[in-house]
């Protein structure tokens, strides 16, 4: 199955739809935001915690995570 990064603010409310989409297309979600979720130790392969704020850091930790899991 293929596998996206789909990056969101967290007050999104536009969520459900983007989520709705990638499963319409058979595609797995990794959700990258920029404050942790309570949930992401229980899916650490589905969720990403990015400072949106620092492009370089985050090209960096999204690269690292893609070696582990790949998207």
């Amino acid at each position: 199955m293929p596998r996206v990064l789909l990056l969101l603010p967290t007050t999104s409310y536009r969520t459900p739809d983007f989520l709705e989409a990638a499963a319409r297309l058979g595609a797995e979600v990794v959700v990258a935001s920029e404050q942790a979720s309570t949930m992401e130790a229980m899916n650490p392969g589905g969720l990403l915690t990015l400072d949106f704020r620092n492009p370089a850091v985050c090209a960096r930790t999204v690269a690292a995570f893609a070696a582990q899991r790949p998207i």
